[in-house]
């Protein structure tokens, strides 16, 4: 990490990894293999196989020794003992590993799919001004609204270490796809930034940091 402000972002492509299922496999705990083999579909196994790898192999670049990561009870690795912050989010065929020196960072990326009950879902998930300002905007833009506020207020979510569960509908940000997002309302007094990726097409993402930083994106 060059700057004590910046994140680096890395974006994998996971239908083309830098390594076969057995090398990411290997790179793997016993418990993490457990878990690989208990998904159902053999593209939800070699996502998770491949991001995980991924995710060592970052943190071996970073710390320059093997790292030894701490699985919380809902299943996200954390890292102790450490000032590297990391977080790891996948859709699809990508996969993006943010990493920094800071003290938290949170990122989402979702593949875009049709939504033709997009509005519904944003009445049942956001909150209320979130909900009103998607459903003002004209028509032609209420899907990619409800992927921008959705990737926005996961990568906040997960910035703060919650869960869903905390609630969507608790904080607010700013929903045009097209306008810089902003975090509007939240109980949190911290100034949080938020930033759209740019990423390849049919996909949107975001990312949350506690306070302004540089970007960095890297391909594996």
């Amino acid at each position: 990490m060059t700057l004590p402000l910046s994140v680096d972002l890395w974006q994998l492509n996971l239908c083309d990894p830098p390594f076969t299922l057995e090398q990411a496999l290997a790179q793997l705990t016993d418990t993490e293999r457990q878990r690989a083999q208990r998904y159902q579909f053999d593209i939800k196994r070699r996502e998770f196989a491949f991001t995980r790898a991924a995710l060592r192999h970052c943190l071996g670049h970073y710390l320059q020794t093997n790292a030894v990561l701490t699985v919380t009870a809902q299943g996200k690795p954390i890292l102790r003992d450490h000032a590297l912050a990391f977080n790891v989010s996948h859709s699809g065929e990508l996969a993006l590993l943010a990493f920094t020196m800071l003290p938290t960072v949170g990122v989402d990326v979702e593949q875009v799919v049709a939504k033709p009950h997009c509005l519904k879902l944003a009445k049942r998930f956001f909150s209320p001004r979130e909900f009103e300002a998607i459903q003002a905007l004209p028509p032609n833009l209420h899907e990619r609204a409800f992927f921008a506020t959705w990737t926005r207020k996961e990568s906040f979510i997960k910035a703060q270490a919650s869960s869903i569960g905390a609630g969507l509908d608790q904080f607010d940000v700013s929903v045009h796809p097209d306008q810089p997002p902003a975090l509007l309302r939240s109980n949190d007094d911290q100034s949080w930034r938020l930033y759209d990726l740019a990423l390849p097409a049919g996909y949107v993402g975001a990312i949350t940091c506690p306070e302004a930083v540089t970007l960095t994106h890297r391909q594996f």
